[in-house]
């Protein structure tokens, strides 16, 4: 027997969406989530936004 409906949509959310959980001081953590905001992106479009730009510009040590 099929599953319901909304239990295969719950299902297909779940493979797609992971949980992430970090600890950080405060004033990181607003700042990331104000700049996100700002932006108006979620959090974790922001998030890899910036492991993009990291990625593309080498990062911490630069390509030579």
């Amino acid at each position: 027997m099929p599953k319901p409906l909304e239990k295969s949509l719950e299902d297909e959310f779940e493979k797609k969406n992971e949980p992430l959980s970090m600890r950080g001081p405060k004033s990181v953590v607003d700042r990331f989530k104000d700049l996100a905001k700002s932006e108006r992106y979620a959090q974790w479009e922001f998030l890899e936004i910036l492991m993009d730009r990291f990625e593309e510009t080498g990062g911490f040590h630069p390509k030579k």
